[in-house]
C-alpha cells in the first residue's frame, strides 16, 4: 500500500505562532500523541509537549510555553509568526 504525505494539521494559533500536529515520518492518518512542531526556516522542528511544564491541557501548556519562551528555548530557535 503506497504511503501519502500529509500536510500538518494546525493544532492552536498563539499571538500569530502556529503550532502543527506532528506525524510519524510525515505519512500517517493521525497525528502521534504528544507530539507537536512549529515551522521554522529549517522545516519542521518536532517536540514533546509532555518536556514543557503541564497547565492542565495541551492547548493551554503551548499558550503559557509560547509566551513564557520555554517552547522556543525546547525546540533551540526563535518562533516566526505563521506567514498571512
Amino acid at each position: 500500500m503506497p504511503f501519502t504525505y500529509v500536510d500538518p494539521e494546525v493544532f492552536i494559533v498563539v499571538d500569530g505562532i502556529a503550532i502543527y500536529h506532528a506525524y510519524k515520518d510525515d505519512f500517517a492518518d493521525r497525528p502521534l500523541d504528544c507530539w507537536f512542531q512549529v515551522d521554522s526556516k529549517d522545516g519542521y522542528a518536532e517536540f514533546d509537549i509532555r518536556d514543557l511544564d503541564d497547565c492542565g491541557d495541551e492547548a493551554e501548556t503551548l499558550r503559557q510555553a509560547i509566551r513564557n519562551g520555554s517552547l522556543a528555548q525546547l525546540v533551540g530557535h526563535a518562533l516566526e509568526p505563521m506567514p498571512e
